[in-house]
């Protein structure tokens, strides 16, 4: 017996890595949102891989949003929440934007259609057992929907 104990004990090493630090890189996090008429998108930069405080905010930045329709907005950088932007924005179905932003002498651009998901066939809530991969046990979602065959599409539920 105590030598299967001792089979089970075992050192620790730690062991240090060095990590090289690359460039900093503009970090986007938002998406414009179907249904709401604020929109708000966080900008920050990357830090070094073992900072202990958060991203450094992106201040300054000059940040629009336009349509295929000719429609533009502004975002405006919010004095309470350095790096967060906001714009009054209604997005539409169907239309195509496309953000632009300039900091630091650069410019970026993405552009993407804003599409409808299918539509729903059923939601309803399954039991799943603790040690499944996604946490604890609990009630889960489930959502079917018939997925348009010759598209490849992605899809985020909310």
């Amino acid at each position: 017996m105590a030598m299967a104990a001792m089979a089970f004990a075992g050192c620790t090493r730690v062991v240090s890595v060095e990590v090289e630090e690359g460039p900093r890189r503009l970090v986007v996090e938002g998406r414009i949102e179907f249904g709401e008429t604020i929109q708000r998108l966080r900008l920050t930069t990357t830090d070094v891989f073992s900072s202990p405080t958060p991203p450094p905010p992106v201040t300054g930045a000059l940040v629009t949003v336009a349509d295929n329709f000719g429609a533009r907005c502004d975002y405006t950088e919010r004095a309470d929440s350095a790096g967060t932007y906001r714009c009054d924005l209604v997005p539409i179905l169907g239309a195509t934007y496309t953000l632009t932003i300039d900091y630091d002498g650069e410019r970026y651009r993405a552009t993407a259609l804003l599409a409808d998901g299918p539509p729903i066939d059923s939601l309803y809530f399954e039991y799943e057992q603790k040690g499944v991969p996604q946490g604890d046990s609990g009630f889960r979602a489930v959502i079917d929907y018939t997925d348009p065959p010759v598209e490849e599409n992605f899809y985020r539920w909310e």
